[in-house]
């Protein structure tokens, strides 16, 4: 790989990244695979991992928030083994692994097609947002092994955004996937605008990636009548044994992957009905309509008069009446 210092002065117009201009707010809930990070953006991957930028730096210690507000503590930073800081553009990819699992997202195995309309999005500004640019296609390897450019041109209408500081290290992806993340973007003099991601889909970040994470993808709970269809990702480096299983009144409608084993960045497509568990393994479990058990009244010793100063039931009452009555008499 040709790491060039020329790679730098000719892009110091895009700096890393950087709040879609405009877009438009995605629904943080529904998109909750995309987590809040410290000044950047991430996407979960296999559950206990979060894919972002390597230039966001070392995260553990801090916290990482989904788009329902639940958070997860950051225990150790995973950097792409050719990250390189001081060179811009090249591996640019983190894996931050997180101690509790949130909802994962999905890995692409392709990147988009040139001019096709692909996606980023990212937490800058502290509202979820989504931009759609112009794919150019991977730049040239003399410059960058994994860098891929989209671009943005308001004036003739082509792309709805940017990404700006705080969206670094968020998804760029498609109806298939994610399949980069985003490293920055900046203007080129002309009234258009160039957004950079890195590629997931070199053949070296992907293989780190799998290594790295060696799990699955999936949610963590679902809620819904009738019959609810799911996704299940293999984020392993090699091929792994899938045969589902579930308790409760939970059913297994169907499954895309029969077979009994699944490739690396396979998705098998599932649709359960009931209520239960569903086991990948005995470890990576997904609560299907999820009973909450109510609230208990309290029971009648939690509000009688036992220590603690409550207040002097009738029964204590009446004992103590008969106690003075008794001694009247008895001397």
């Amino acid at each position: 790989m040709k790491k060039s210092i020329v790679a730098i002065s000719m892009m110091a117009a895009v700096s890393p990244a950087h709040a879609i201009w405009q877009g438009e707010a995605i629904n943080p809930v529904e998109n909750s695979h995309i987590v809040k990070l410290q000044s950047c953006t991430g996407t979960v991957i296999g559950n206990k991992f979060v894919l972002t930028a390597g230039h966001c730096g070392d995260g553990a210690g801090t916290s990482v928030v989904d788009g329902n507000n639940k958070t997860a503590q950051v225990t150790k930073t995973h950097f792409n083994p050719l990250f390189d800081s001081s060179v811009a553009r090249v591996y640019d990819v983190a894996l931050w692994e997180i101690s509790s699992p949130l909802t994962s997202g999905y890995l692409s195995n392709n990147e988009p097609a040139k001019d096709a309309i692909t996606s980023i999005a990212g937490w800058e500004g502290g509202s979820l947002k989504k931009a759609d640019l112009k794919a150019i296609g991977q730049v040239d390897p003399m410059w960058s092994e994994d860098a891929f450019e989209m671009i943005y041109d308001p004036a003739n209408g082509v792309g709805t955004g940017m990404s700006r500081p705080g969206d670094s290290g968020g998804p760029c992806f498609d109806a298939s996937g994610v399949w980069g993340t985003i490293q920055g973007a900046g203007g080129q003099g002309d009234g258009t605008y160039l957004q950079v991601c890195q590629r997931i889909t070199n053949p070296n970040t992907k293989q780190w990636i799998l290594e790295t994470v060696n799990s699955w993808s999936y949610p963590l709970e679902l809620k819904g009548d009738g019959v609810i269809n799911f996704k299940v990702q293999s984020v392993h480096a090699n091929s792994e044994v899938f045969a589902p299983s579930v308790d409760g009144s939970l059913e297994i409608v169907s499954n895309s992957c029969t077979s009994g084993t699944v490739d690396p960045l396979a998705v098998c497509n599932i649709a359960v009905k009931g209520k239960g568990k569903l086991y990948i393994t005995s470890q990576d479990v997904i609560e299907v309509n999820k009973q909450i058990e109510p609230p208990q009244p309290p029971t009648p010793e939690e509000n009688g008069g036992g220590g603690g100063g409550g207040s002097t039931g009738p029964l204590m009452l009446g004992m103590m009446a008969v106690a003075a009555f008794l001694r009247r008499f008895v001397k």
